[in-house]
């Protein structure tokens, strides 16, 4: 079985979002994928059928003067999970994260995604213990 990477078409955002609502169990009526120099979406493809995503975005810290990226809404079709889909798609985004010269990567996750973290943990990913403060505006 050959799995392709490449990068997100506007084609593809229906699949993509259908994509999330099963992974994420949400409700997601549309997505708007939004890409700039500053983010990317890498799109995992078996016989031209999408089976998994990953979403990069770019931060550029101004004063440490760094590039960095943050891996989001990893992806993988529940059918085809085990089989190095998800290890395929973080090693992609690793070297575009390279190629974009970041100083390294963070990647969120919820917590209740054990085989996930399992996965990033064997691709030398460490947990982190973090502050995160949020403050909605609506």
């Amino acid at each position: 079985m050959k799995v392709t990477i490449r990068k997100i078409l506007n084609s593809d955002q229906t699949t993509i979002t259908d994509l999330f609502n099963e992974c994420f169990e949400k409700n997601i009526l549309y997505h708007d994928f939004n890409i700039s120099k500053n983010s990317d979406i890498i799109i995992a493809e078996i016989n031209e059928e999408i089976v998994g995503v990953l979403e990069i975005d770019f931060v550029f810290n101004v004063i440490q003067n760094m590039k960095f990226a943050i891996i989001n809404n990893v992806c993988v079709k529940e059918k085809y999970r085990k089989i190095g889909i998800g290890e395929l798609l973080i090693k992609n985004a690793e070297e575009i994260c390279k190629n974009e010269k970041c100083s390294y990567i963070n990647l969120t996750s919820n917590k209740s995604r054990t085989s996930a973290h399992a996965l990033y943990q064997k691709e030398n990913y460490k947990i982190i213990d973090t502050c995160l403060l949020k403050k909605d505006l609506n």
